[in-house]
């Protein structure tokens, strides 16, 4: 689950994980999803948003 959010987030894609959760719980189909704005991560934090990439 840590590492499909972490997909989300180097996506653009802004979302809460409990609201996460509760969407796949759902079961809600994904082209329902709306993207919010997206964001700029600073290169700082990627290694410890996603470790498997550093």
């Amino acid at each position: 689950m840590l590492a499909n959010y972490g997909h989300l987030l180097f996506l653009g894609l802004i979302v809460s994980k409990p609201d996460l959760v509760s969407f796949l719980e759902q079961k809600t189909e994904t082209w329902s999803v709306k993207r919010k704005k997206r964001v700029t991560i600073h290169p700082e934090f990627l290694p410890k948003l996603m470790p498997w990439g550093s």
